[in-house]
């Protein structure tokens, strides 16, 4: 797998796993305000995977989603937590965490593949980060 591939295969990982989990996040949410934000994360992260399939098809390369497993280990993870606690601050919490992981991996994937891969797929991975940072700051009002 070349480095396109890799870093391609890094965004629609990071996408996927927000269209995945963010309706989790939308059944628990009890909060209007919240939900109007999660439904806004969850439009974005359907652009960016529809991109990431986009560019995949135009340069002939096949996405991997995320395995089953850690799909249905954060669907989990997140009704778990509800049950404990099913405040909107702990939901913002945990995704945020979501996001943090998001940051870091595509922040250090930048710096890494920046130079060496197609200059569309590089803007991607920055709206990508980007995206992540403002659902991050968004979702700290509901701390």
């Amino acid at each position: 797998m070349n480095e396109n591939e890799l870093f391609l295969q890094l965004i629609h990982k990071n996408a996927t796993m927000g269209v995945t989990s963010i309706p989790t996040a939308l059944t628990l949410s009890r909060n209007q305000a919240m939900t109007h934000t999660l439904q806004q994360q969850l439009q974005t992260y359907r652009q960016i995977a529809a991109q990431s399939q986009q560019y995949a098809k135009e340069h002939a390369h096949t996405l991997k989603k995320p395995s089953s497993a850690v799909l249905l280990m954060t669907s989990l993870t997140m009704r778990m937590q509800s049950l404990i606690n099913a405040s909107p601050s702990k939901l913002a919490e945990h995704l945020i965490q979501g996001s943090t992981m998001g940051t870091v991996q595509m922040t250090r994937s930048l710096n890494h593949y920046a130079q060496h891969i197609d200059p569309h797929l590089a803007a991607l991975g920055q709206t990508l980060l980007r995206s992540e940072e403002q659902h991050i700051q968004d979702l700290k009002q509901f701390l």
